[in-house]
């Protein structure tokens, strides 16, 4: 529905995009490409969007320590400044994708994003409940 909208996927390769998925974006010629390394990602995007990973649906054997796919100091030095970063919340802690240092900074919206999320959770109730 965007032209000239290319989607970064960050993640390690035991937690990359389904073979679906990639075929969907592949269909809809939606512009992508695969990477497990964030700081090499984030000086190209506009919106960065993490989710946390969820251990409890992991294998003992594939579950990662972060590495390449959290936000760290070198990310935050590399995202633009007129960027934003976003984030469903709740955090993890094993997983430290976004660590609570970097919440002040102007390019984290999570908490305006969690706001937004409880309105638009409103309407939607509101329009199927008539």
């Amino acid at each position: 529905m965007f032209d000239g909208v290319k989607l970064e996927l960050v993640a390690p390769a035991e937690l990359q995009m389904r073979e679906d998925v990639l075929s969907f974006l592949q269909e809809n010629h939606v512009s992508y490409h695969l990477s497990d390394n964030l700081t090499e990602v984030a000086p190209k995007v506009d919106v960065t969007y993490m989710t946390r990973a969820q251990k409890e649906r992991m294998t003992e054997s594939s579950q990662i320590s972060g590495n390449g796919v959290c936000v760290t100091d070198e990310v935050m030095e590399r995202v633009p400044s007129g960027a934003i970063i976003m984030h469903p919340l709740p955090r993890s802690d094993d997983f430290g994708e976004l660590p609570e240092k970097f919440t002040a900074d102007p390019r984290v919206v999570i908490f305006e994003q969690v706001k937004n999320g409880l309105y638009t959770r409103m309407a939607l109730l509101r329009m199927l409940l008539g």
